[in-house]
């Protein structure tokens, strides 16, 4: 392991080392994007992206859909939502696929920065 990933898994730093995302437009209402970890060094959990009705309530938000085969089983069962809660900054749900329908399990933030990612 390089010294830079083992610092930024060493106790007492972000539990999980991650960064952001970056997010790429396509066309009209699709893109695609990646999650950013370990400094931005390695890039994983790619996903599509498209603008669709909230599962929140009723406004449509941007939805981030990991379900291809490049990513581990466990993550093609996820789903996120983000939407604009002020300038620049998003809130994310992410939601885990099931038998029984979506679930949500946690919320997450993204930040604009100055390079035109989000993290």
């Amino acid at each position: 392991m390089r010294r830079e990933d083992a610092e930024a898994l060493r106790p007492g730093r972000n539990p999980f080392p991650w960064q952001g995302k970056t997010f790429m437009h396509e066309t009209s209402g699709h893109g695609h994007g990646v999650n950013r970890l370990l400094g931005e060094r390695v890039t994983w959990f790619k996903f599509e992206t498209s603008i669709g009705p909230s599962h929140a309530g009723d406004f449509d938000a941007v939805h981030l859909d990991y379900g291809h085969d490049h990513n581990p089983p466990l993550v093609r069962k996820v789903k996120d939502e983000v939407r604009e809660v002020a300038p620049g900054l998003w809130l994310g749900l992410a939601y885990m696929t099931m038998r029984d329908g979506d679930h949500l399990a946690c919320f997450f933030g993204v930040a604009r920065n100055e390079g035109g990612g989000a993290g």
